[in-house]
């Protein structure tokens, strides 16, 4: 087998990129296709409704009766995969009718599904109406509920008209006709006629929570004097009966013959406006898919909020709907943001958009100048410039590429699709572009061809953008091409001394100082997260016992994994008397073959390139879960691992502090000055105390064979990333109870983390947590189906135990790198 030449590894590394951006294009065109045409047609939202599940509708903000809100309720009632029904209220009520009508829609759901009411932050007034229909109530025990009343409120501008010089006048069938008015004192009898209506109704509001609670007179009396309970004092008054979240909600499901491995699904209203044959349901989707929200919704639900409620409401505070932000309101803040960056720039500070980078002004002096038309010599004015330095974002490749996909491919798919359409419903193919110079001069030319030059001008913008963005990235390029060439010769002097023996299928072996040299994290992550998209084929591994009648048992496990080029297994012997003989207790290697013929194309050191794919499969997830821009790392244990889960993660964010403990001082503080000689983090110390360094860590990595928790939950910052890589056996354990229970919890594969990692298994087995509380895998996480971290300030938990695709793509990548 020839070896290929550094420059080839290049050229066909830069070809993938090249291969990957047009079939980006390709998908994106596609997808945004199939889910307009689909929208158009059928106008449902996109989610596993098709199968069983638990539906969630959530009731929040004022309640209007929204037909959108009444219609998903009567498509939830006649859904034949929605097997159960939890109402998340967060309500303070709205108005009286609106809130029966939605009572009224629930009863009907209620009648042939189970139905539990959960309330969240409040559920007041009207909000408790709704949570009355349901078969169950369970709120938390801070939850705000009650507030059983009516209420009618109008403003009387009649000394603001005085004031104006205004005289308002009406002509009147009766005196109450159109009573109270906003601009006169109200006749004789007109409060009093609306007393009567609000406690009409009032008193059916009662009848209503007295006969669904099974209140007596007196209770619903005591009860109903718009007085608001919190959750606790709710159960002791009979309002709700449980206290709880989903769980609980969840729970009193399974105990009515639910299956609990059903997943919740949150159920949307459809939307009324769809766009131009679905297009506006397409771009929401996409937008949500790459971490961006939809503003139209946003300024709906905006609105939805301010709304003016005229006629009877029931709501907690209902004069909170009669504010709203003034134009003169909204100019002074902007004014007042515009003054304090002025004043901050003046000062010689400087203004940071977070993530891009950071405004400053400078005072650039008096200086001797030249005239560029004349070439004389000229005095240039001294003033003040205005400079801007890019943050890390902006030069961060992988950045640039979302701003290009959004900016650029999804309006060109987008577009395409409007022309198929527009094709497909006779509209003309071409359209006329004016000279703006000479607006008689008119460029004629079909659709197509415009949309050819729009695309070449988006590719080459958004190519020099990146190209921009990739500047530090080429040196570091240029290094890698050297060292592909320094074992390009390694392997041809290897060769020389013990023959070519590829044509025989003898394979090379690779030692550890040979994965060093050919791997690095940036690439090797790369290479791990293609192979989670998929296509990779991973059994279960062996595990054989070996019975030693002198000495002690041992282990052999056989872990086996290949795709459509190469086939790898990957063998490991536990001997535990090795110890005595001075020698690794656990041996392992890496055996790399052919797909296509079984051909042995190398056997690696299994040991070597176990350390470096297990720190790469968390970076690979703390691209996903880890905060934007921390600023401690903390590194739990000083084994063999450690190194390398350090400069792991310095790989995928920057950290100005590094961190390290472990149970010897002396390890921690050699780990701290190894990684301080080499250069990987300058400013790495050794941590005194376990408890204080995790209160100050953004990120915490753990890599230990503890048996009793180290890191503590209840001493997480909010935002902290976990991850855990030790404590491989059920066991082990490396995080204590509230740790997991606090965290959004992930994993690299079901199968091994939820069998073999004690973090998890232990929890699971006493009952504090479910298998459905982990929200996701690797290979859901580099395939978008799982967006990672969704808040600034949200705790996240990575578990991992290895897999033995991780292994097949680290030897792969070392091959390919090795010239084999």
């Amino acid at each position: 087998m020839e070896p290929l030449r550094a420059d080839d590894i290049i050229d066909r590394q830069r070809m993938r990129r090249k291969l990957s951006f047009w079939r980006a294009i390709t998908i994106i065109v596609i997808v945004a296709g199939l889910i307009a045409l689909t929208a158009s047609f059928s106008g449902d939202r996109f989610g596993p409704q098709t199968r069983s599940h638990v539906a969630r509708i959530a009731v929040e903000g004022t309640i209007t009766g929204d037909d959108r809100l009444l219609a998903l309720i009567e498509r939830v009632r006649r859904s034949e995969q929605a097997k159960a029904v939890i109402i998340a209220i967060d309500s303070p009520g709205g108005t009286t009718a609106g809130s029966e009508a939605v009572h009224d829609a629930v009863r009907k759901l209620a009648a042939e599904k189970p139905v539990v009411a959960q309330i969240d932050t409040l559920a007041a007034s009207g909000g408790y109406m709704v949570a009355v229909a349901a078969d169950r109530i369970v709120a938390r025990q801070s939850s705000i509920v009650g507030s059983i009343g009516v209420i009618v409120q109008y403003p009387n501008f009649t000394g603001l008209l005085e004031n104006w010089g205004v005289d308002v006048r009406a002509i009147k069938s009766t005196p109450l006709k159109a009573e109270p008015s906003f601009f006169g004192e109200p006749p004789e009898g007109a409060e009093e006629m609306l007393r009567a209506l609000v406690m009409d109704s009032f008193d059916w509001f009662k009848e209503l929570v007295a006969e669904r609670r099974g209140f007596d007179q007196a209770t619903i009396d005591r009860l109903a004097d718009g007085s608001v309970y919190s959750g606790r004092v709710s159960l002791a008054n009979g309002l709700v009966d449980e206290l709880g979240g989903e769980d609980a909600a969840r729970a009193w499901l399974t105990a009515q013959g639910i299956d609990e491995d059903l997943k919740i699904v949150r159920w949307e209203p459809r939307r009324e406006d769809s766009g131009l044959f679905g297009l506006g349901i397409a771009a929401e989707f996409v937008a949500g898919r790459i971490g961006l929200s939809n503003p139209a919704s946003s300024v709906t639900k905006a609105l939805n909020q301010r709304l003016f409620l005229d006629g009877l409401i029931s709501l907690w505070h209902a004069d909170a709907l009669l504010t709203s932000p003034t134009a003169r309101d909204v100019e002074n803040i902007v004014n007042a943001v515009l003054d304090e960056i002025g004043d901050t720039l003046a000062e010689g500070n400087r203004v940071e958009l977070r993530g891009f980078g950071a405004f400053s002004v400078k005072n650039r002096p008096a200086r001797e100048g030249r005239n560029p038309r004349t070439g004389e010599k000229v005095m240039v004015e001294e003033k003040w410039v205005p400079f801007f330095k890019t943050g890390k974002e902006l030069r961060n490749p992988a950045f640039m590429r979302r701003i290009f996909n959004v900016l650029i491919l999804i309006p060109l798919a987008i577009v395409l699709i409007a022309l198929m359409v527009a094709n497909r419903t006779s509209v003309p193919l071409s359209i006329d572009v004016f000279n703006p110079g000479n607006p008689a001069l008119t460029y004629q030319a079909p659709l197509f061809v415009w949309l050819f030059v729009a695309a070449a001008i988006g590719v080459v913008a958004g190519g020099f953008g990146a190209w921009l963005a990739q500047g530090k990235h080429r040196k570091q390029e240029r290094t890698y091409k050297r060292e592909a060439r320094q074992l390009r010769h390694e392997v041809e002097k290897t060769k020389r001394t013990n023959g070519d023996k590829s044509a025989t299928g003898t394979s090379l072996i690779i030692s550890a100082d040979d994965v060093d040299a050919a791997l690095d994290f940036p690439a090797l992550t790369d290479t791990l997260a293609d192979a989670f998209r998929g296509g990779v084929h991973a059994p279960p591994r062996h595990h054989h016992t070996i019975a030693n009648a002198d000495s002690a048992d041992q282990t052999l496990l056989l872990m086996p994994a290949w795709n459509d080029r190469h086939m790898a297994v990957k063998l490991v012997v536990v001997t535990p008397d090795n110890g005595a003989r001075a020698l690794p207790a656990v041996m392992a290697s890496v055996i790399l073959m052919d797909k296509k013929t079984g051909a042995q194309i190398a056997m690696i050191d299994g040991a070597r390139l176990t350390l470096w794919r297990t720190a790469a499969a968390s970076a690979l997830a703390a691209r996903h879960l880890a905060p934007a821009e921390p600023d401690t790392l903390l590194m739990v244990g000083a084994g063999a691992l450690a190194p390398f889960l350090v400069r792991a993660h310095l790989s995928v964010r920057p950290y100005r502090h590094v961190l390290v403990w472990n149970r010897t001082v002396a390890g921690a503080e050699r780990l701290a000055e190894s990684l301080r000689a080499d250069g990987q983090a300058a400013e790495a110390v050794a941590a005194e105390s376990l408890d204080a360094a995790v209160g100050k860590a953004d990120v915490i990595s753990c890599a230990t064979l503890s048996t009793e928790p180290l890191i503590k939950g209840a001493l997480l910052s909010p935002g902290t990333h976990v991850d855990l890589v030790g404590a491989f056996t059920p066991a082990m354990r490396e995080s204590d109870d509230e740790c997991v229970q606090r965290a959004s919890l992930f994993v690299d594969t079901y199968a091994g983390a939820l069998h073999e990692g004690g973090d998890l298994v232990q929890p699971i087995n006493a009952g504090l947590i479910e298998r459905s509380h982990v929200r996701a895998e690797l290979m859901e996480l580099v395939n978008g189906d799982h967006m990672g971290r969704t808040a600034d300030d949200e705790i996240t938990l990575f578990k991992s135990t290895g897999a033995s695709l991780e292994d097949l793509a680290a030897a792969s990548l070392i091959a390919a790198r090795c010239g084999l």
